[in-house]
């Protein structure tokens, strides 16, 4: 009996080490007792991806060959694409909102989408086996679409504007996952492309002049950001997922260092920029991880919903910069098996609101002040406002 109550006394006091109420802001672990979303939107089968533009809301339903496009005012969907062929991935606005970027993975084929024209599909490129992700310069002149079914990405170039098909070139990279269906990340910066060979556990780095570079990190680099200042792109950072570490990657140094903590499934990472701020989802613990990206340390661990996946810097509804830092920035989490997204202060590390949505995977896309959520299981988009 004394060596019972002895257990139990240390597993309390293990518990109380790894989450200290004062580190950590509570989170509910049931969705039923968050707020409602304002609105639920049906739309198509398992939808996915989302992308917003021009005050319109693109939904991708994977589970069928439809693309569901909500106008934000009314909250209603005013139209739906049908594809030809296979079913829509990843969505991906354009800086200027002008168009979209649709992702076809079964036929290979990359979409474009005018947002400005009625939605209409204006052409398709083959571009690949697999496409995965897709990212876009600052500039909008450039595009790159990671593949998942060889060791390549495919870089466009659009540079003779968006309304015309662009220029295709494939970069040689390493291998993606073992068996060819993982994901693929993408990271750009200002002078960078970084790309994740998860196969060979190391990533390919892309100079804008075409110069590549091979980096080292953990075992099997998969989610990744690129942080830059004072003009240039500085630092890597690095998700390794087998060995479920983080490494940072000095450019201009051309040296690595991976921290010492275990950081639990690191799935994917956002960026404030001003701040020098990353933060990584770890779906594995239910945290995100905060950390300063100049100075390469930990800054502290939030606690979140169940199994933490994406998350989102939220744009700012108004001019909230104040001495050179993002004063107050979003980050929207979505937890994949809590049915809900957390809201984190990027300054204070603290959650400021957790807000129930609907089940399965979720995406977000962010449309004036309000914030959607696909629900792949339920088939609906729950709309959220924000504060």
């Amino acid at each position: 009996m004394k060596k019972l109550l002895l257990f139990c006394v240390c597993l309390g006091l293990l518990a109380s080490c790894q989450t200290s109420p004062a580190a950590f802001p509570s989170v509910q672990a049931s969705s039923s007792a968050l707020p409602a979303p304002f609105a639920t939107i049906q739309v198509g089968k398992s939808p996915h991806g989302m992308a917003a533009a021009q005050g319109f809301v693109y939904n991708a339903n994977s589970g069928e060959n439809t693309v569901s496009v909500i106008d934000s005012r009314s909250n209603k969907v005013v139209k739906t694409l049908t594809l030809p062929q296979g079913k829509p991935g990843y969505l991906k606005a354009f800086h200027s909102e002008t168009h979209v970027l649709l992702l076809n993975p079964e036929a290979g084929l990359l979409h474009v989408i005018d947002s400005k024209q009625d939605h209409a599909l204006l052409y398709s490129l083959q571009v690949g086996q697999g496409p995965d992700k897709v990212v876009v310069s600052a500039d909008d002149k450039k595009a790159w679409v990671s593949l998942t079914g060889e060791a390549a990405v495919t870089e466009l170039d659009f540079s003779a504007g968006l309304a015309q098909a662009p220029v295709l070139r494939k970069l040689n990279v390493g291998k993606g996952s073992s068996d060819g269906h993982g994901h693929r990340a993408l990271a750009v910066g200002l002078q960078w492309l970084a790309v994740p060979n998860p196969g060979d556990n190391d990533l390919s780095l892309f100079q804008s002049a075409g110069t590549e570079r091979k980096v080292k990190a953990g075992n099997s680099p998969s989610v990744l950001a690129l942080l830059n200042w004072e003009g240039a792109d500085q630092v890597l950072a690095i998700g390794n997922n087998a060995s479920n570490t983080i490494s940072f990657h000095d450019i201009a140094k051309n040296n690595t260092t991976t921290l010492s903590e275990t950081f639990m499934a690191p799935t994917e990472m956002a960026v404030v920029a001003e701040s020098k701020r990353l933060f990584v989802t770890l779906s594995g613990s239910n945290e995100v991880a905060a950390f300063d990206a100049a100075q390469q340390k930990l800054l502290g661990r939030i606690k979140t919903g169940l199994r933490p996946v994406h998350i989102y810097l939220a744009p700012a509804l108004m001019a909230t910069k104040h001495e050179g830092h993002d004063h107050g920035a979003e980050l929207w989490v979505a937890n994949d098996s809590g049915d809900s997204v957390t809201v984190i202060d990027s300054e204070t590390l603290a959650v400021k609101r957790t807000l129930a949505v609907g089940k399965g995977h979720h995406k977000m896309a962010f449309a004036g002040n309000q914030v959607y959520v696909s629900n792949i299981t339920d088939g609906t988009v729950s709309v959220l406002k924000r504060e």
